[in-house]
């Protein structure tokens, strides 16, 4: 057995609600879970030169003896996934579809900046002042006047400011992770289900501890209410109806961020405060394990989430419940209900604009909101319907191939 690998692989304390110490193991960029047995196992094999030095020590541990094809098979069992994943042990694809914006390098720039924003009294100061703006906007009567009638550098001004907010968004999750010593990715834009999404990668978090890793998940959140700052402000001396549309959207998209049941920023911050990792997964299992119960079925073992301490425990399985409910309620009902009435409003619309551009009348502000939303919202539902249809079918022709080649018999 080649060590050279083994000696690759970075171990780190994880901060995680489980009851027992857990450590996350690195290896090429990708992060694994691990218990403390196979941490321990993964250290002997560090600093053992060969493979019997390798047996006599982690004997010595054991208080037995190991010879070298136990061993072998330890490795095989628990380290092997981690330095050449299976299909099944790779994370699974976040976006359906996903193109990198700007590299390391060029984001590097940026987070070299904004890393001293994390200073705790600074980050108390612009918080607490950003809020202070949001709660007096927020407070005031929030109808768009005056907006009936738009042109196209209206329409670009506005789409420029919620693109460049989004990029503030994650220029605050790499600024974190420069802040902490944690080195960050690219920043990409991707199709997670049937949202358009920016990203940032910050997978070298989980090295973190569960608060700083908190900060990080939040840090974008916090610089777009660093940019509401000079917004707000200048609202408040203007009061432009574009503006507080403007306004407006960005905090419906908070509210769209915090979602914690998509794998938005919100989803993130809650597995970091109940400290459990792959929290979306747990939460499969967790159903699986009731309904192998409920129907009497073996279980080979109890689910993480029942491994975890009890403080937490009843908030995840709540989670788990609730999240359940919540995609059923948004795949059975919001998505028909939408294409209904997409089916049943759309071209209405798309008939008045084209008569009022062919008349020379500006249409409409909220007819056009209206149709390019539901344009867009619709290609991208029909562009993740067949994404996940196509998929299944190659999900399907791989099981049938591995079947068939299962049963062939070798000829003598």
């Amino acid at each position: 057995m080649d060590l050279e690998a083994i000696s690759l692989i970075q171990i780190h304390q994880f901060s995680t609600s489980n009851a027992k110490q857990q450590y996350v193991a690195c290896f090429e960029k990708r992060y694994f879970e691990i218990s403390n047995a196979v941490a321990r196992l993964i250290v002997i094999l560090q600093e053992s030169r060969t493979m019997d030095e390798a047996c006599e020590r982690y004997a010595i541990q054991k208080g037995c003896h190991v010879s070298q094809d136990e061993m072998g098979a330890l490795i095989k069992r628990c380290i092997i996934p981690i330095i050449h994943p299976t299909v099944s042990t790779k994370s699974k694809r976040t976006f359906l579809f996903s193109i990198e914006l700007l590299n390391v390098k060029s984001v590097g720039h940026f987070s070299n900046i904004g890393k001293f924003l994390f200073n705790k009294w600074i980050m108390l100061m612009l918080i607490i002042f950003s809020i202070g703006l949001e709660i007096i906007f927020l407070s005031q009567d929030l109808t768009v006047y005056n907006i009936s009638q738009v042109n196209i550098y209206t329409l670009i001004g506005i789409f420029s400011l919620l693109l460049f907010s989004s990029f503030i968004h994650e220029l605050g999750h790499a600024s974190a992770c420069r802040h902490y010593g944690i080195q960050h990715g690219s920043v990409g834009f991707g199709l997670y289900l049937n949202f358009p999404v920016f990203y940032t990668d910050v997978s070298g978090i989980w090295r973190l501890p569960r608060l700083q890793r908190l900060i990080v998940n939040m840090a974008g959140i916090y610089f777009q209410l660093i940019l509401l700052i000079p917004l707000l402000l200048f609202y408040f001396n203007s009061y432009d109806n574009t503006l507080k549309y403007s306004l407006l959207v960005i905090n419906i998209n908070f509210l769209i961020t915090l979602n914690p049941f998509f794998k938005f920023d919100g989803y993130w911050i809650i597995s970091d405060v109940l400290g459990v990792p792959n929290l979306r997964e747990r939460t499969k299992e967790f159903i699986t394990y009731l309904t192998k119960k409920i129907r009497h079925q073996p279980v080979a073992q109890n689910p993480y989430l029942l491994q975890i301490k009890k403080r937490e425990r009843y908030f995840v399985i709540l989670y788990a419940c609730t999240v359940n409910i919540f995609f059923l309620y948004y795949f059975i009902f919001v998505i028909p209900v939408f294409l209904v009435h997409f089916w049943e409003t759309t071209p209405a619309l798309i008939k008045q604009t084209v008569i009022n551009l062919a008349s020379g009348t500006n249409p409409d502000f909220e007819s056009i909101k209206t149709l390019l939303g539901q344009l867009i919202f619709f290609s991208l539902t029909v562009y993740v319907i067949l994404r996940m249809v196509k998929m299944q079918l190659k999900r399907i022709y791989r099981n049938k191939s591995a079947s068939e080649n299962e049963t062939i018999t070798p000829q003598n």
